[in-house]
């Protein structure tokens, strides 16, 4: 009966989607589903619980803003670190595994594009 799986369908993926992370006043959850990626932050979908709104939960990357630092010789306080540390321990931090290996197949897909060009002649 294909009305009756349809009707199931939404039931069972929001039974699966469970809040990975909460905001310390309890009123945002976050969820393991990403929304976008930048170059200083990543978005993902998150709930207002008080207005059961869909929201946007950004999380900034530190790491890439202590670089960015570094590289115009300006001074990063040790006590941003410490803060850094304590706030990734209270919340899950993404696996990157895939986007690392996502990216090294693009890499190889580039340079094959770019021998093609080059020489007419190319092997992925």
């Amino acid at each position: 009966d294909q009305t009756k799986s349809r009707k199931e369908e939404p039931e069972e993926e929001e039974a699966d989607m469970k809040a990975v992370s909460t905001s310390p006043d309890g009123r945002f959850l976050k969820f393991d589903i990403e929304l976008g990626r930048g170059s200083f932050k990543t978005v993902y979908k998150g709930l207002d619980t008080e207005t059961w709104v869909e929201v946007a939960w950004c999380e900034l990357q530190c790491c890439v803003l202590h670089n960015i630092c570094e590289s115009k010789g300006e001074m990063f306080m040790a006590g941003w670190e410490v803060e850094a540390n304590s706030l990734a321990a209270d919340y899950v931090q993404p696996d990157t595994r895939a986007v690392r290996r996502a990216q090294q197949g693009a890499l190889r897909i580039r340079e094959a594009l770019k021998t093609s060009f080059m020489t007419g002649q190319a092997t992925v």
